[in-house]
């Protein structure tokens, strides 16, 4: 296609067709522009030529998106430079900037021949629309616009494409909403099969469809007939999450599904590591990320958008593509956590992640700070909203519930467990501290942010059995709370016997509820729970009650000194009759460590629980990555 503008007389040819789909790869372009213009144009006032052309995969588009750009050669004749520009804010426009040494940008008789190779395109068939533009420094718009045109062809009769999201490699949830495409061109009698069976006939050539995900993986085949009579057939698995436990490797993914050039599965200890889950929002797992980088490791937050599903990262937006190697060391749009609240306890509350009090029981150091994210936010910054009214802990519980945030016991300065209760409940945004880890640890301005009014509860904890490292649950419109620290007398029982030999133990072991204004004994677990209790930690799917532990005691047969490490997982069959089953654990068993520092328990959808054991520094670093468990 020829056209002329301004003295410029533009030429788009193609050896051939220009083929898309399977063999685009071939296609060959030659651009040719003649300037027949009697004054010559200086780049310091027109400083470049300019090819535009459309991204997105339709008729009029030059390819589907741009990583398939970055297959295509483009050689520029001697003296001019030829580079790919994508625009920030029009994802949906690819520009080729021709730009050329010298004072003079091109003068009467010049003739510029670009081509291009390996043009590979995964468009539909048709007319794509581009265009010349003689850029025009002092303006936006460009001195003279020449429309071009490029035809394409399908490669031949066919599927083109046909995918799902999440991607094929995603394990869903039983009941989550799978979303098929597919592109096919020349087909006829196009249906869609699950398993064999047809769920869909006379389907267009482009188009998608919902399905549900069952029990079991499935099998779905795109299936029709060129004009010859043949049959084209594309097909694909989605796949289930199968019962049992199963190895939830730290693997890490930009939002746009690229994965990052750090190491993928936590199988050393200078690999990605999860340190604390805060819980879902929008169907999305929250967590801090231990990341490895050039002069140590950076902490940062990251969510999986489905089961065993890698992690992005918080804050990705908009991020180029050289941000990445900056995200491992905390600069650019991925906030790291600031220093010494890498392992805060935290929780998700009206689009913000807060953290409160100290630092982790393997640094043996309290605090009252709270810092607070906008998880959001297209380049999240956290924000310092001083010391809490409470005391300095750390171990201690958090929880949204009544539409406030609560912050219940813990350890103080001293070791001794604490029995109290703060809620607190969200004010109107005012100006709070911006912390960057760029500045030196230093404020550097004010922003508005929501702030917490922080209020005592006069029923404060369960004052029977004060405790730290517990962590309290929502569950059936109360607050459960199970812990594992607490003071060395159990108290009253609160209308249920309490052995002799329960009353000896420090551990805590006894469940309470909470209804907002009193505390309740539920349960007591000394009958199934044996041993002295490592860590405890409780999960609600909804329906039903967990308890999780890790317990010492004992081996038998051995000598007296020898114990045996292992796990304990408890549902809540009928709560008016106290009746509790036992999960199987034996896919846990190799998970020994001798120190417990972190434990937690959250729900997934559709029963599936996630469990996280930290150990102490050094400690079973192969086996730090999460477990997911699905029930049968």
């Amino acid at each position: 296609m020829t056209e002329r503008a301004s003295g410029l007389v533009a030429h788009l040819a193609c050896t051939g067709d220009f083929v898309v789909g399977a063999r685009s790869a071939a296609n060959r372009l030659t651009l040719r522009i003649d300037y027949r213009g009697e004054q010559a144009l200086a780049r310091t006032r027109w400083p470049a030529l300019v090819l535009r052309g459309g991204v997105g995969g339709g008729e009029g588009d030059l390819v589907r998106n741009a990583a398939q750009l970055r297959r295509w050669t483009c050689q520029a004749p001697a003296g001019w430079v030829a580079q790919w520009r994508l625009p920030p804010a029009s994802p949906e426009r690819c520009e080729l900037w021709l730009l050329r040494r010298g004072e003079i940008l091109l003068q009467s008789g010049d003739v510029l021949e670009v081509v291009f190779s390996g043009a590979a395109s995964d468009a539909r068939p048709g007319l794509a629309a581009l265009e010349l533009r003689l850029q025009e420094r002092s303006d936006a718009a460009a001195a003279a616009v020449i429309p071009l045109q490029l035809a394409k062809r399908a490669s031949a009769a066919g599927v083109l494409g046909f995918a799902c999201v999440p991607e094929a490699a995603a394990v869903n949830l039983p009941g989550d909403v799978v979303e098929l495409h597919w592109r096919t061109c020349g087909l006829s009698d196009l249906s869609l099969l699950r398993d064999g069976l047809c769920i869909a006939a006379d389907l267009a050539d482009e188009g998608h469809r919902r399905v549900v995900v069952g029990v079991a993986d499935a099998e779905f085949a795109l299936r029709g007939w060129d004009e010859a009579g043949e049959r084209h057939e594309a097909g694909l698995r989605v796949r289930a999450l199968r019962p049992g436990w199963q190895r939830w490797p730290c693997v890490l993914a930009t939002r746009e599904g690229r994965r990052l050039a750090v190491s993928a599965t936590a199988t050393t200890s200078g690999e990605a590591l999860p340190l604390r889950l805060f819980g879902l929002v929008g169907g999305m797992l929250y967590a801090s990320v231990v990341l490895p980088g050039v002069g140590g490791s950076r902490v940062l937050l990251c969510r999986a958008r489905h089961a065993l599903g890698p992690w992005e990262l918080v804050g990705a937006t908009g991020a180029a593509e050289g941000a990445v190697e900056g995200a491992v060391e905390g600069v650019g749009p991925f906030p790291a956590f600031p220093h010494g609240c890498e392992r805060l306890p935290g929780v998700l509350f009206r689009g913000r992640l807060w953290l409160f009090g100290g630092l982790s029981a393997a640094e043996g150091l309290c605090g009252s700070r709270v810092w607070s994210l906008d998880v959001g936010a297209r380049e999240p910054r956290w924000r310092d909203h001083g010391d809490a009214p409470w005391c300095a802990r750390r171990a201690h519980g958090v929880v949204v519930f009544e539409d406030r945030l609560w912050v219940f016991g813990g350890i103080d300065s001293a070791g001794a467990p604490l029995d109290d209760a703060w809620a607190a409940t969200q004010k109107p945004a005012e100006d709070a501290v911006v912390w960057t880890p760029a500045e030196d640890e230093k404020p550097v301005d004010k922003a508005a942010v929501p702030t917490l009014d922080w209020h005592v509860q006069p029923a404060g904890g369960p004052s029977e059995r004060p405790r730290g490292a517990a962590q309290p649950v929502f569950h059936d419109g109360r607050l459960w709370l199970f812990g594992r620290a607490g003071s060395a007398s159990a108290g009253e029982a609160c209308g249920e016997p309490v052995r002799e030999e329960d009353e000896a133990r420090p551990e805590c072991f006894d469940l309470w509820s909470f209804d907002g204004l009193r505390w309740e004994r539920s349960f007591l677990l000394g009958d199934l729970i044996e041993g002295r209790v490592l860590a405890a930690a409780l999960a609600s799917d909804g329906r039903s009650l967990h308890v999780f532990a890790w317990t010492s005691r004992h081996a038998d047969g051995a000598r007296a000194d020898a114990e045996r490490v292992e796990p304990i997982a408890l549902r809540l069959v009928d709560a008016p009759a106290k009746r509790w089953a036992v999960l199987p654990c034996e896919d846990l068993q190799g998970l020994v460590p001798a120190a417990i520092e972190d434990f937690q328990v959250l729900a997934l959808r559709a029963g599936a629980l996630v469990l996280h054991l930290l150990a102490t520094e050094n400690e079973c670093a192969a086996d730090r990555a999460l477990r997911l468990y699905f029930p049968a």
